[in-house]
């Protein structure tokens, strides 16, 4: 009752995105097509480079691991699918992700809701996104995020002078310093920043360790969001400190759905928002994100219009200019494979 493959796809980007530790032109990756009763999902398998731990060998590995351990043409109980995919994908998040939301695909459509309906029937219609600041590319979204080169203070700060005459006085900014700053260097870049409306500084330090970043919030009243720290052995210990507002995830490279959930939860308790944002998805994965981003009901502007970085059907519902997307009128994903 069930067929499941994996395609392996490349795409490329409309121009190089760089940042202090990867220059990315080309994404590769795969879509999960998981058919069962009549019905058809898609996953998008979407790795990152200096992210993922997984690579693209291991994840076809894992997948005909999994794909051997289903009986052919059992009747699998919803749990005991999800179950049998956390076993299989335990060490290769970005496949568990994809699987889950093929299933999820499948499940929803059988409902006649959206992925975010059929996990959370008041989630929400409205999911808002901000934009990446690309030069040459004017964007009117109140929220922009600017990546440091982080190779002086003094080239950053004329960067980022040019880039803030581009923008309204209302635009919120949210400013990455990718892990590329020392303590003092760090304190002058957020004196900086201070006259400028910066929403948040994500990654601030060099050593992301919770006594220089109390030192660092003693010297600003700018919030603090971890990105790459979500993933490091004092993740707990960061969140509990009250020096860290937000949480940036990319959920297609953390894990299943309920992994997600799980990390939601713990952010909740301890006050720290949860923010989405990309690892470069194709269209499939970029509405699975959006779908999470809806179910779990995540108020915030998020980090995952793609369409920034790619050309992809001018027919969706939503294009490299949109501050927002409506999903009211999605079924299962929203949108299907051309394969």
């Amino acid at each position: 009752l069930y067929n499941i493959n994996i395609i392996s796809y490349k795409i490329d980007l409309k121009q190089p995105l760089k940042n202090s530790q990867n220059t990315y032109v080309s994404k590769r990756g795969f879509i999960i097509k998981l058919e069962m009763d009549s019905y058809v999902g898609y996953g998008d398998v979407s790795p990152l480079d200096n992210f993922s731990k997984e690579n693209l060998q291991q994840i076809t590995w894992a997948f005909e691991e999994f794909k051997i351990s289903l009986i052919e043409k059992s009747n699998y109980e919803k749990q005991d699918f999800f179950n049998l995919i956390k076993i299989y994908c335990e060490k290769t998040p970005s496949l568990h992700f994809a699987i889950d939301i093929a299933f999820y695909d499948i499940l929803s459509q059988k409902s006649s809701v959206s992925i975010a309906r059929y996990l959370n029937p008041s989630s929400l219609e409205i999911v808002k996104m901000s934009s990446f600041f690309v030069k040459d590319f004017q964007s009117s979204n109140p929220h922009i995020k600017i990546k440091l080169l982080c190779n002086s203070i003094e080239s950053d700060i004329q960067n980022l002078e040019k880039a803030f005459k581009n923008y309204s006085s209302k635009t919120l900014f949210r400013i990455d310093f990718n892990r590329g700053y020392n303590l003092n260097d760090a304190i002058l870049m957020c004196d900086f920043l201070s006259q400028f409306q910066i929403e948040y500084i994500e990654e601030p330090l060099l050593k992301m360790e919770v006594d220089q970043l109390r030192k660092l919030k003693d010297k600003t009243n700018i919030k603090f969001a971890i990105d790459e720290s979500v993933y490091s052995n004092n993740f707990q210990n960061l969140i509990q400190s009250g020096c860290v507002n937000y949480a940036i995830l990319k959920p297609s490279i953390y894990g299943g759905v309920d992994k997600i959930l799980d990390l939601k939860q713990n952010l909740r308790f301890n006050n720290v928002e949860l923010v989405f944002s990309s690892s470069l998805e194709n269209y499939i994965g970029n509405m699975a994100v959006i779908n999470l981003a809806s179910a779990l009901k995540l108020k915030a502007a998020h980090g995952i219009n793609n369409y920034i970085f790619y050309n992809y059907d001018s027919n969706s519902l939503f294009n490299e200019k949109s501050p927002e997307i409506n999903i009211s009128s999605v079924v299962g994903l929203g949108v299907t494979w051309d394969d």
